[in-house]
């Protein structure tokens, strides 16, 4: 029995208040308990009162623990008995001795808390609108419901959905509309509940609401008062999440929201620049206040994005450009915000304004929207009860709706505008959350008569026996499959083995893949990059209509465009001088599909699609340049994330950062085809986004590659594989499967990595499982798998010798080699998501998945051993540094996922946390570890 269940003895203040929890509300024991309870406690009396009341149940105590709390709200209690109990669930929630007390955090939560508060408020809330005699209630209360309703909120990731579930929108409206006076921490909650897009729509509709925030805005925009200011701010987080309701929207367009907004813009814009005298001199006297000043910064960014949100829609940007809303902007970007302005709040104001400018401009077709992208893949066909089943391929370019909508791993749910509302004090959008927009069924599930997950029957899982025939052989004596593995084979032969859909001209050089050396660069100078950019676009004269098409893959993929003279360029070898700048993407994980001149030294380059994608994807780019002159050329690529350079008559320095004055942005191209259909509300717009950035060409003639980041395509991981098994220290067995084949015939290979020994200790090893590159445009996961192969393999210390000891590792280098070769960024060529498909992947379609998954089931099934851990590396647009997200069984929505932790679910819940603990105990190094565990993460990711 844990230590805690074994205490005998209690404080009285314990015993008294499991008694008060133990009696009726309202009986006469109640109130006699209660004025001896509900008093001030000493620190010693706070820590067994979170010991009793904050865990599990305790033995010996009438009523204990967090469950039996919040059972005590229930029923007709008094004001002074709910007070009670909300200091005591307050003191449970955010009183910490150590550490390890935050796991009370993680009981409240999962013991439905917000549930039993939002009955207890929604009560509350209707009693406080319609009372008359105001000194019968008690504001402390109130005070103390909305603190915890906010606080405990912040850590529930369904709160949004249990608010609407529970009722309490409605009461919410009723109390912002007629009270005056709100409680301190009312807004901070309201404004997290409208965050859902349902709650926002369902607020904004209620009657009153929006003529009550409207007056409550123009009541708080004059002053000049901190406080005042902030709590304008928070008015305006509450207008801009209510203003994505079409009814709302369109009834305050007609109130002339736009021509307002811009007043409030001016204004507090002047109240945040504060010229540099002015400060000096405010500074020099006392009088300047930072905070008030940073208050209007808050006010300006949040106008801003209101602004953009209406933008999007097109009778508000017409009014927003009548209003002179360009010159506005121009104006204020021009005269107020010098490139003193580098970082924080006054950067995001700066590029705020320009992506205003941008939004407001005219908008262009999307010149490659009605073509369809040259290759595709055809699909075999698949069953009727698999997702995708029908082997569809569409246009690319098309944005039909799909069953591929997971959100993927680096996406969080928040709209570019919803960014200027994430505060330092705000736990919405860090790590987001799950939305509580996401209960509905899966995509895939048509009428509930899919299974939920699918398991291979004995006589299917009987043909990956050979995958475990360590398990009856030991690894004493090589196999068959490793006694006859050929000697390492040329790159030119391992480039030609390679199975591709796409175009492959010429093959990549062998040098170009020296592992990466430089862990921290320092990137190129950017100030104010946006600003300039802008401005750029609004002083230019009216787009030329000829801009010449440098590269065009639809007319290159497969003929019609030379290719370069060598097809293994080398280092220090030039091409010919004669012909123009010249651009290839057609080579192994190659992604470029055109490229536009349309100034002397400014290029706009167009992305590839996945191959037969059924969402878009547009991310991973690497294409060729051959100069011939040096040059500083100006990039603007369509869709697309930081750049590295490969010189070939710099090959010695290998990849290296490069790009100055980089800026992301929101372009002007549009679908207009979901144009026309926005009129009618029946679709979202489609827009796309670009990288700009300068780069500096220095030698003539000179052969550089340009990459989203490190590259590492399948033929160098083949090679590479051969390469360590020939380098591999003497104790150590290696095995390499073929467990499967992509769509395409590609092997996907699995290694077998631990020491000889007999089948008996084979039998005592635990296995863990590592994959990596499910998502091809990763490619840092496959530099990751390949330190961590070099390691197992080469490496000779005692720490390797103790894991081949311990472990039997099943290492699956690369699961979406399609997808990789191809130059995808997400999609095999099924097009979806490979990490979307794990609970039903189907031989056909998703070939990759089934034979891991396959793999996975027999350690299960077969050997009778889970894996001991199974780590799927990926790679993060966003995010930085290390982190884990992961799975907690114990929380899992599935009733199969509970069979293993009931009654045991102590020891389950330490040890899903066994792994993110280890990295941060022991690899002191890594810069930040953040561990996301949640039911709702596909496996690792």
């Amino acid at each position: 029995m844990p230590d805690e269940d074994i205490k005998q003895t209690w404080c009285q203040l314990v015993v008294n208040t499991s008694n008060f929890l133990a009696e009726q509300p309202q009986s006469r024991a109640a109130d006699a308990i209660l004025p001896s309870i509900n008093r001030a406690w000493t620190e010693e009396e706070k820590h067994e009162l979170i010991e009793a009341f904050g865990h599990k149940k305790r033995t010996n105590l009438a009523k204990s623990g967090i469950k039996c709390l919040l059972l005590g709200f229930e029923g007709d209690r008094t004001q002074a008995d709910v007070i009670f109990l909300c200091r005591l669930l307050d003191l449970i929630f955010t009183h910490f001795s150590n550490d390890n007390d935050r796991k009370k955090e993680k009981y409240v939560v999962k013991a439905d808390a917000i549930a039993t508060l939002c009955r207890i408020t929604r009560k509350r809330v209707f009693l406080t609108v319609d009372v008359t005699d105001e000194p019968a209630i008690d504001p402390y209360l109130d005070e103390l419901l909305w603190k915890l309703m906010h606080s405990i909120g912040s850590k529930d990731s369904r709160v949004n959905l249990k608010v609407r579930m529970g009722g309490l929108v409605t009461p919410m409206c009723k109390l912002f509309v007629r009270k005056d006076e709100l409680p301190e921490a009312f807004l901070p909650f309201f404004i997290k509940a409208s965050r859902s897009p349902r709650n926002g729509q369902a607020i904004g509709r209620h009657e009153g609401f929006m003529q009550r925030l409207m007056a409550k805005i123009k009541i708080l925009d004059p002053s000049d008062q901190t406080p005042q200011v902030l709590l304008l701010d928070k008015h305006l987080q509450l207008l801009f999440f209510t203003l994505k309701n079409k009814r709302t929207r369109t009834h305050l367009l007609r109130e002339n929201i736009c021509k307002y907004l811009l007043e409030v813009l001016r204004r507090h814009l002047a109240a945040s620049s504060n010229s540099r005298p002015t400060r000096l001199l405010s500074s020099l006297f006392g009088t300047f206040d930072k905070s008030l000043s940073a208050a209007h910064t808050e006010v300006v960014i949040g106008t801003i994005a209101i602004l953009r949100l209406l933008s999007n829609f097109k009778k508000a940007r017409e009014e927003l450009k009548n209003l002179q809303v360009l010159e506005i902007c121009s104006r204020e970007l021009k005269e107020f915000w010098s490139d003193e302005w580098k970082t924080g709040p006054k950067a995001r104001i700066v590029d705020s304004l320009s992506a205003l400018c941008l939004r407001c401009m005219s908008p262009l077709p999307y010149p490659l929207e009605t073509r369809r992208f040259p290759v595709d893949f055809p699909l075999p066909t698949a069953t009727p009860s698999t997702p995708g089943g029908h082997g569809r391929v569409r246009n690319s370019s098309s944005i039909n709706i799909s069953f591929d909508n997971g959100r993927s791993s680096d996406e969080d749910n928040m709209d570019e505008e919803d960014e200027a509302f994430v505060r330092d004090d705000d736990e919405d959008g860090k790590e987001g959350g799950a939305s509580d927009d996401d209960e509905g069924k899966d995509d895939e599930e048509t009428n509930g008569a899919l299974p939920k997950t699918t398991r291979l029957n004995p006589q299917q899982l009987a043909k990956y026996a050979p995958f475990f025939v360590e398990n009856e052989q030991g690894t004493l004596q090589p196999t068959f499959s490793m006694m006859y593995q050929t000697n390492q084979e040329t790159w030119r032969t391992t480039c030609e083995k390679t199975r591709h859909v796409m175009p492959i001209h010429h093959h990549l050089p062998i040098e170009m893949f020296n592992t990466p050396t430089r862990v921290r660069e320092k990137t190129a100078k950017t100030t104010n990059n946006m600003k300039k950019m802008i401005i750029e676009e609004l002083d230019k004269p009216e787009r030329s209509t000829n801009n010449q098409v440098i590269f065009d893959l639809d007319t290159a993929a497969f003929d019609g465009l030379p290719g370069p003279e060598l097809p293994f360029p080398s280092a220090n070898v030039k091409l010919d001088t004669s012909k123009d700048l010249q651009f290839d993407s057609r080579f192994e994980s190659g992604n470029l599909r055109m490229v536009v001149q349309v100034a002397p030294t400014h290029y706009e380059l167009f992305l590839s699609p996945d191959v037969n994608q059924l969402r878009d994807h547009y991310q991973w780019f690497f294409f060729q340049v051959t100069t011939d002159f040096s040059l500083v050329a100006n990039f603007h690529v369509k869709h697309g994330f930081p750049v590295f350079m490969y010189s070939m008559m710099e090959a010695a320095n290998g990849w290296r950062r490069t790009g100055e004055n980089v800026c992301y942005f929101r372009n002007l191209y549009i679908n207009e085809n979901e144009e026309k259909k926005n009129l009618e509300e029946q679709k979202k717009k489609k827009y796309y986004y670009s990288i700009r950035f300068n780069v500096t060409f220095q030698n003539t003639g000179d052969i550089c590659y340009i990459a989203y980041h490190y590259p590492y395509t399948y033929s160098f991981l083949n090679s590479s594989l051969c390469l360590l098994r020939k380098r591999k220290q003497e104790g150590v067995y290696c095995r390499e499967d073929v467990i499967g084949h992509s769509l395409a015939g590609n092997p996907i290979k699995m290694l077998t990595i631990t020491t000889p020994a007999s089948a008996a200790d084979i039998a005592n090893r635990e296995v863990i499982v590592l994959s990596a590159r499910v998502h091809p445009g990763e490619t840092n996961a496959s530099w990751i798998m390949q330190g961590i192969l070099e390691n197992l393999l080469c490496r000779q210390s005692n720490e390797m010798y103790r894991l081949r000891e311990t472990f039997v590792f099943k290492i699956i280098p690369m699961i979406n080699p399609d997808g990789v070769i191809n130059g995808s960024h997400r999609c095999s060529l099924a097009g979806i998501d490979l990490n979307r498909v794990w609970d039903r992947p189907n031989e056909a379609l998703h070939p990759e998945i089934f034979a891991c998954k396959a793999i996975i089931q027999y350690l299960c099934e077969v050997v009778n051993k889970k894996p001991y851990v199974y780590v799927d590396i990926h790679g993060h647009s966003k995010k930085w540094d290390y982190f884990v997200y992961g799975n907690n069984a114990a929380d899992s929505w599935r009733a199969d996922d509970l069979v293993d932790v009931l009654g045991n679910g102590q020891l389950e819940e330490e040890q899903h946390l066994a792994l993110p603990r280890a990295l941060e105990v022991y690899y002191y190094y890594m810069h930040i570890i953040i561990s996301i565990f949640n039911s709702n993460s596909p496996l690792f990711m």
